[in-house]
């Protein structure tokens, strides 16, 4: 038995575990270049997912129309994940990473989220942060 189910019990706090898997975008299939646009938690075969919503450091990247399409590709994207359907499109990438754990889903896929979804950071102007 490892410490840290020791320490869980003692402070019977309630621990959810899941596989997490990373959503990755190919804005150009010739390129094969893959952007993280989304994680997603399976817990008890129930699937829950955050995707990208902020797009401005995108705007250093593309021009306003790819932007629109991939905001359409996310919300298809995100119909098709209610639905538990995660092969459904060639620019989209489904990656199984392993197991997480946490105290909630928001608190598990909020933190994936902030970890692997680097587009979604808000931009700092760095004569500010100085």
């Amino acid at each position: 038995m490892s410490n840290l189910y020791i320490v869980e019990n003692n402070h019977s706090q309630k621990i959810l575990r899941g596989e997490w898997s990373l959503i990755q975008w190919n804005p150009d299939i010739a390129t094969e270049e893959l952007l993280n646009i989304g994680v997603a938690l399976n817990v008890g075969g129930e699937l829950q997912f955050k995707m990208l919503d902020y797009f401005e450091r995108l705007t250093c990247l593309f021009d306003e129309s790819v932007i629109q399409h991939l905001q359409g590709v996310i919300e298809l994207s995100e119909h098709a994940l209610k639905n538990n359907c995660t092969n459904f499109s060639d620019q989209i990438v489904w990656k199984t990473k392993g197991n997480t754990k946490g105290s909630s889903e928001s608190e598990i896929l909020d933190r994936l989220y902030k970890r692997v979804i680097t587009l979604g950071k808000p931009c700092q102007n760095k004569n500010q942060v100085r």
